[in-house]
């Protein structure tokens, strides 16, 4: 289950003409391939609509993700415009991102393992989000695109950096981080250029889909009206 319109209006938020991405989708089953797989393809930005099209195609998923940082348009030829069983096949690694354009903030709720948030964990992770925004917004940034990723929350912060920051995005990140608590993770782990990142409109399917703990759809929460590059001082 996909939503055409989300996943396109996410993809033209992130990218810009002329970009390449990878999507790359986990535990895929196809009616060619029964047994749970790894899906990878890249797209050019001109053949966005083409991304929900080639996921309609998969018969279930647990995940699907883009890197959300632009790579070298060479990788294109990898898969044109489609994605295909991973396999043998390269994926993206940080040596093939061009630039650091968003810097990702992940804000994941404590749980068991292998399975989804309840409601009550979700809306502490959006609420854990809403802070931390707020907190950034006081010290001079401006307002992120904040992301609801079905288990948790996530905001993109607009950034313009090279692949070789000297560990600032790293470090950055570190520094948020101090806002978890015993609820909510801010994960330490999303500062690589190659991070992968859910795509919204897509299905949040871990574990089983029960009341208790349900799949959701990940959705952008708000967009701001302008979205300003943070610079490297304030970073």
């Amino acid at each position: 289950m996909v939503d055409a319109n989300e996943i396109t209006k996410a993809l033209h938020l992130w990218f810009a003409p002329g970009d390449v991405f990878e999507v790359r989708v986990l535990d895929a089953v196809t009616r060619d391939y029964r047994r749970e797989h790894v899906e990878s393809g890249y797209f050019d930005f001109e053949h966005i609509q083409a991304v929900p099209e080639a996921l309609n195609a998969l018969m279930s998923y647990r995940g699907v993700y883009v890197t959300v940082n632009p790579v070298n348009p060479d990788l294109l030829a990898r898969a044109v415009n489609r994605i295909r069983p991973a396999g043998k096949n390269p994926t993206t690694t940080d040596a093939d991102v061009i630039c650091r354009r968003w810097l990702l903030i992940d804000c994941d709720p404590k749980r068991v393992s292998g399975v989804s948030s309840s409601d009550a964990e979700h809306e502490a992770a959006i609420s854990t989000a809403c802070k931390i925004r707020d907190g950034l917004s006081a010290s001079g940034w401006s307002d992120p695109i904040i992301q609801d990723s079905g288990n948790g929350a996530q905001l993109m912060y607009r950034i313009d950096l090279p692949t070789a920051d000297n560990d600032l995005v790293q470090r950055c990140i570190a520094g948020i981080a101090t806002a978890s608590d015993e609820y909510v993770d801010v994960d330490l782990t999303v500062f690589n250029p190659a991070r992968i990142w859910r795509i919204p409109g897509t299905m949040n399917c871990k574990g089983d889909d029960i009341p208790q703990r349900p799949h959701r759809m990940a959705q952008i929460l708000s967009v701001p009206q302008k979205r300003k590059i943070v610079s490297r001082d304030l970073l």
